[in-house]
């Protein structure tokens, strides 16, 4: 994920009027931060988090993000998400 969202700080220094995302329909630079960015932040914030108090990885998949439960493809992706994000934090 770190990479995702050095990604995300190059995209915005473009400063693009409309961005295409790899899910969802084209938005605004402004969304796509919102839906993109915040959400990796939010995620990676939390699961720091839960490592920190010693969760494990079959759990990790309740880290609350239901501040992002309006993004398409939400409940598809976000327990998958979760388990990604904790296998990539556990390490670092």
């Amino acid at each position: 994920m770190p990479e995702a969202i050095a990604l995300q700080n190059e995209l915005v220094a473009l400063e693009p009027e409309t961005v295409v995302p790899g899910h969802g329909n084209p938005s605004p630079l402004a969304t796509a931060t919102a839906d993109t960015y915040d959400y990796l932040v939010n995620l990676r914030t939390q699961m720091g988090e839960y490592i920190d108090n010693g969760g494990d990885i079959i759990d990790s998949v309740n880290v609350d993000q239901a501040a992002f439960s309006y993004l398409d493809n939400f409940d598809g992706l976000a327990r998958r998400n979760a388990q990604q994000v904790f296998s990539e934090m556990e390490w670092e």
